[in-house]
Order: structure tokens, then C-alpha cells, then sequence
């Protein structure tokens, strides 16, 4: 389970390397999602979060722009969820 591991590598189409701190595991419509931020340019990046079994994880890309909307607008309602209780 990422909640363990502060920071996941990911590499990007550019075949540039980051370390992105790993801020959350969340459900979006029967499938799970994990949130990274990039602490350099505070982006925040979603994948698609997959356990195969109980001691790995994967995490792929998200291949649509429906999912990506998906997965995005319960990622924003979680964050505002988070301002309000502040």
C-alpha cells in the first residue's frame, strides 16, 4: 500500500524521472486512484491505483479524458472537503 512509501518514482513521456510525494489513495466510481504532487511545482498528478494482491501496488496512467474527469472532479471535491474543515 503507497501509504507507506512517502515518495514513488515516476517517469515521463519525456523520459524524465521525478520523485512525486504520494498525498493520497482515493474511489471514483468503482475504481481506485492515487494523487502525487510535485513538490517543485506543487502540480498534482493522478493515476489510476491497482492492487494486485495484498503486498503490491501498481499505478498506471489513465488513459481517457472521461476517466481523467472522473477521477479529477472527486479529487477536487476531496480537497475542498479538506479547506472547509480547516
Amino acid at each position: 500500500m503507497p501509504g507507506n512509501d512517502d515518495h514513488i518514482s515516476i517517469e515521463f513521456e519525456d523520459g524524465s524521472v521525478r520523485e512525486l510525494l504520494n498525498i493520497g489513495v482515493f474511489d471514483a466510481e468503482d475504481r481506485e486512484y492515487i494523487a502525487l504532487l510535485d513538490e517543485d511545482t506543487e502540480e498534482v498528478y493522478l493515476y489510476r491505483y491497482v492492487e494486485p494482491d495484498d503486498s503490491s501496488y501498481d499505478i498506471e496512467e489513465i488513459e481517457t479524458d472521461e476517466e481523467f474527469e472522473i477521477a479529477a472532479k472527486v479529487w477536487d471535491e476531496i480537497i475542498g472537503a479538506d479547506e472547509e474543515d480547516e
